[in-house]
């Protein structure tokens, strides 16, 4: 094989690039973009040598940007006319395709060269139900085929067969026509698009669609015979310089995925806690889903995106912020100044760290831009070139500055709104009971609590006091029930703390442990 070392630097290049522009428009997934890139790498830059199509899994919680990525990435690499994206399904589904060749057909890529095919939210093509049993599925089952060798069957014999005779039923009719009298008979009707496009996939022709449709049918005719006599046009097409991108969403690999209303715990935590989530977790969990052969055609390369951390969300919201800048200034020709009180403003109403980024973009456009889109008009109707924007949290205020004039709007967070429900009073009150459970936690494992939180965003009044991840459950993230209250030597810490605070013989309404019930070493200390 003649190597084109040419080539393959400029690809290199383009893969640096890519690389560059990526880690630029994503926040928070730099070792992800790594990961990918260094395995595509053989692909891109010598498809040839590869005899079997390299698989590459992409897996997290929603909204961290794994869809967003692939289609990225096609654009760098200026694959987008050899890109297709499929969703299977094993239900029943308007499309009329049942295969995933019909699907890959369709776009075009059913030949052999190289391609990208992503597929996505693949834990709904499950094929065992929840308790075990098989699903029984007659769609898209060439999809195994493909990730065991790379080759999916080609059109049935019948497709070429069907076009030889339609052929000559025209010539006959033509015959009779003549026989008939008739002049000004069209010898060799012009071929459409769809006929030309058809051949060309089914007889991997090199021509351009418009030589295939201007060809005489019988030069079309002799080509299809021959390709029958070689047999060639019946073989599997072989998909080994295909790029495969399976992607989805694994709650069961994920323990916390199931918290997406959680925007009290920090994310630094939430990140944490995903970084424990391992390949042999994430096979787990596809073995809820697939049978064992399925699981082991996925194959080993496996890309874990962790949850993002609080300054990868802080970020988003700066690069949120300055897009609108820049984009206030070049469409009204207004300078636009945002303080930091509005960075955290949107940050505590818009970040709920298991649902990713869709959240923090929906809040930019609440609190921000729809309120800017009100001062905005205020300027130009004023002929004002500046608006300072800033929040008062103790005043609950979005205090404006347009040109010379200030003006403060009342603006509560969504988020806020449900935690400033709960009375002052109470708040005081949990807060003495949950430090109560950190005390005691801290005096008995020499461990500090994760989080204390005594004011939620929640329509009932609660907190919670979060404990290192347990060793016996494999650094996992704990479940609700699992807080310092529900653990033996911790019981009664609550009240304990509560009693710290009121005085003793005093009992918290919701308290339902006993003080009595806490360690001798911690009760008298």
């Amino acid at each position: 094989m003649e190597v084109d070392f040419q080539t393959i630097e400029t690809r290199k290049a383009t893969l640096e690039k890519a690389r560059a522009e990526l880690k630029l428009h994503f926040v928070g997934i730099d070792e992800i973009i790594d990961e990918l890139l260094n395995y595509i790498q053989i692909w891109y830059l010598m498809p040839e040598l590869l005899t079997r199509p390299i698989i590459v899994n992409l897996w997290g919680m929603t909204g961290v940007g794994k869809t967003d990525l692939v289609r990225r990435l096609v654009k760098c690499l200026d694959y987008q006319d050899r890109f297709a994206e499929v969703e299977l399904s094993n239900v029943d589904s308007t499309s009329w395709r049942s295969s995933v060749s019909e699907v890959l057909e369709s776009n075009a890529i059913n030949d052999g060269k190289p391609a990208i095919v992503l597929f996505d939210e693949i834990q709904r093509f499950n094929t065992l139900n929840p308790d075990g049993t098989p699903i029984q599925t007659t769609k898209f089952t060439d999809f195994w085929e493909m990730l065991s060798d790379g080759k999916l069957s080609k059109r049935s014999k019948d497709d070429l067969d069907y076009y030889i005779q339609d052929y000559l039923f025209q010539q006959k009719d033509l015959k009779r026509r003549r026989d008939r009298g008739e002049e000004d008979l069209d010898e060799n009707p012009m071929m459409g698009f769809y006929e030309a496009q058809q051949l060309k996939t089914m007889l991997q022709m090199e021509q351009d669609l418009s030589e295939i449709a201007d060809m005489p049918r019988s030069q079309v005719i002799e080509q299809i015979q021959l390709a029958k006599r070689k047999k060639k046009v019946y073989e599997p097409v072989d998909h080994a310089k295909t790029l495969i991108i399976i992607s989805g969403n694994l709650d069961e690999a994920f323990s916390m995925a199931r918290q997406i209303s959680e925007s009290d715990v920090d994310a630094d935590i939430f990140h944490a806690f995903t970084q424990k989530v391992t390949m042999v977790d994430i096979k787990d969990a596809l073995s809820t889903k697939f049978r064992p052969e399925q699981v082991a055609r996925f194959g080993n390369i496996h890309l874990i995106y962790r949850s993002l951390k609080r300054c990868d969300f802080e970020r988003l919201i700066a690069i949120e912020i300055d897009r609108i800048i820049t984009s206030t200034r070049e469409k009204f020709g207004v300078d636009l100044k945002i303080g930091d009180g509005i960075h955290e403003l949107i940050y505590r109403n818009g970040v709920f760290p298991v649902q990713g980024v869709r959240p923090v973009f929906s809040s930019v456009i609440d609190i921000l831009e729809t309120n800017l889109s009100k001062f905005l008009f205020t300027a130009l109707m004023g002929r004002q070139t500046t608006i300072e924007m800033a929040y008062d949290f103790e005043k609950s205020v979005i205090k404006a500055k347009i040109g010379p004039v200030e003006s403060d709007v009342p603006f509560t967070g969504r988020i806020d709104k449900i935690r400033e429900s709960n009375l002052a009073d109470t708040i005081a009150n949990i807060s003495a009971h949950e430090a109560g459970h950190a005390v005691a936690y801290m005096v008995l494992f020499g461990l500090a609590p994760l989080q204390l939180k005594s004011k939620l965003a929640n329509s009932y009044a609660g907190g919670f006091t979060l404990p290192p991840p347990n060793p016996r459950n494999q650094g996992k993230y704990p479940a609700q029930d699992q807080d310092l209250s529900s653990r033996g030597p911790g019981r009664g810490a609550g009240v304990w703390g509560w009693q710290c605070f009121h005085g003793s013989g005093t009992r918290s309404r919701t308290g339902h442990e006993s003080g009595d019930r806490l360690p001798a070493q911690i009760r008298f200390r």
